[in-house]
């Protein structure tokens, strides 16, 4: 939970509930659900902005705890999830990578997208 609540810390804490939970499951998307794979998913090379950029984490408060044990539950619960089942999001300006991928939905600042080549 740690690592996906960093993703979610540094990815969207600005962001909504509803956006934070977003980013949460296109981490667990990626990570296939299985809470063993979230820290490899999380800090692969050139996945998440953040690990480049940070060496040492900050303190997570405990919101971010909560938001990534809801994100879990509702993963692992096919509960609704706000990102569609994207695999890949972005703010600003669209990337190289969104050409040839399928848009889902905008929450907030992200945009989220499936099958990316």
């Amino acid at each position: 939970m740690v690592c996906l609540a960093l993703n979610i810390y540094y990815e969207a804490r600005g962001e909504s509930d509803e956006g934070q939970l977003a980013v949460a499951m296109v981490t667990l998307v990626r990570a296939d659900g299985k809470p063993g794979r979230i820290c490899r998913v999380v800090y692969a090379s050139g996945q998440f902005s953040w690990t480049a950029t940070v060496s040492h984490p900050a303190y997570v408060p405990r919101a971010y705890i909560q938001v990534a044990r809801r994100a879990y539950l509702q993963f692992i619960a096919n509960a609704p999830d706000p990102s569609r089942g994207a695999t890949h999001y972005h703010t600003g300006p669209k990337p190289y990578w969104t050409r040839g991928a399928h848009y889902l939905v905008s929450v907030g600042n992200h945009h989220f997208y499936k099958d990316v080549r």
